[in-house]
């Protein structure tokens, strides 16, 4: 079994309140990532991508690590989207039998990497 070298974060933010938009609605993701820094990247990167909501314009309420105490392994199913130049976008959905969802990921991450 591969050692997990990523982190299970739940980061929750919001778009900065403004006279035109006191009250913001606030959003919550869960990411992977080796560090806390990395995790509010990857939360800016998608709020920009889903929400059109810049991290200069937003706020990170909370960025906490969520831990897996299960000892039953499980299937996880990964749902992954990658660029490759020669083929662009690809999704790829793929199962994994892990004891959490952190070491599923990270099977995902290296089962890419040898591609």
């Amino acid at each position: 079994m591969v050692k997990p070298h990523l982190r299970h974060y739940q980061v929750v933010g919001r778009e900065s309140p403004s006279e035109k938009n006191p009250e913001p609605t606030v959003y919550k993701f869960e990411v992977f990532a080796p560090n806390f820094v990395v995790a509010k990247s990857r939360f800016w990167r998608m709020m920009k991508i889903k929400n059109k909501v810049k991290a200069t314009h937003g706020d990170v309420l909370s960025c906490k690590v969520v831990k897996d105490a299960k000892l039953v392994a499980r299937n996880y199913l990964v749902d992954i989207a990658y660029y490759s130049q020669r083929c662009g976008y690809t999704r790829m959905v793929k199962e994994f039998r892990d004891v959490s969802k952190t070491g599923a990921v990270s099977q995902a991450y290296h089962d890419l990497a040898s591609r």
